[in-house]
């Protein structure tokens, strides 16, 4: 069985670039009064003494997350926030948990080698970093027991006739995830999909190959117009984790 989730945690074992740029995201965290933190992420508990926890290694797609204030004196963990965040391929997520309205806010940007290195780091070493600067989040109005671009259920979607056949679909998938960047992915697509229909729950999947949100806003423009079902495009702006890019994509749709 496939597993849903793989920890390269801070005990030494790090995440090649390649995988980092490619199917894997990052995820750093840290409370608001720089207290030590632990996380529990799927149901696995993750305490490593620090003040900055540093996941690498993390699967694209949703995450359930409990966040931790650790306490002196081995005394148990106060939970400070609890959600669900959903992780785009080839992005690092880094989340500033507010003690005082238990509210998490989450800033992304496209993992660089240069700067997030193969390995991991410990401690505070992130502290000197822009990702540990409070500026620069975009502030999500949920909180404890809220859920953080939580995906809408496409299931519920009637399938619209004459879309794209799904083993077309498992085809392109496969010419688009052999190209290196975002730019060839999105020519691969527009070339094959300029004469075909496709419903919002396959945007929805054709969107998940893209690495990058303005990749993403680039082919809904474009395909809009090719959508079977333009009544439900408004699901995919959880795609999104900017609040410019949420403002882009809903400007595309006319709102």
């Amino acid at each position: 069985m496939k597993q849903l989730l793989i920890f390269f945690l801070m005990a030494g074992m790090g995440v090649p670039a390649r995988a980092q740029q490619g199917a894997h995201s990052m995820l750093k965290l840290r409370l608001s009064d720089g207290a030590p933190l632990s996380v529990n992420i799927n149901g696995q508990f993750i305490n490593r003494n620090t003040s900055i926890l540093r996941l690498d290694g993390l699967e694209a797609g949703q995450h359930k997350v409990e966040v931790y204030r650790n306490r002196a004196n081995n005394r148990r963990p106060k939970r400070i926030f609890t959600g669900t965040i959903s992780l785009d391929p080839g992005m690092v997520y880094v989340g500033l948990v507010d003690i005082g309205t238990q509210r998490l806010r989450i800033k992304t940007r496209p993992y660089d080698a240069s700067r997030d290195g193969e390995g991991v780091r410990t401690g505070n070493q992130d502290a000197a970093s822009p990702d540990a600067v409070g500026e620069g989040y975009g502030s999500f109005p949920q909180g404890r027991d809220a859920e953080v671009s939580k995906a809408p259920d496409f299931r519920a979607n009637p399938e619209p006739p004459g879309v794209v056949p799904a083993t077309r679909l498992a085809a392109l998938e496969k010419q688009v995830m052999i190209r290196k960047t975002d730019g060839e992915r999105v020519s691969v697509l527009k070339s094959n999909l300029v004469n075909a229909r496709v419903s919002v729950a396959q945007l929805n999947t054709i969107l998940g190959w893209l690495s990058f949100e303005s990749s993403r806003l680039e082919l809904t423009d474009w395909v809009r117009s090719r959508t079977a079902d333009p009544e439900n495009l408004g699901q995919l702006e959880y795609r999104f984790s900017l609040e410019a890019n949420k403002a882009a994509f809903r400007k595309q749709l006319g709102n």
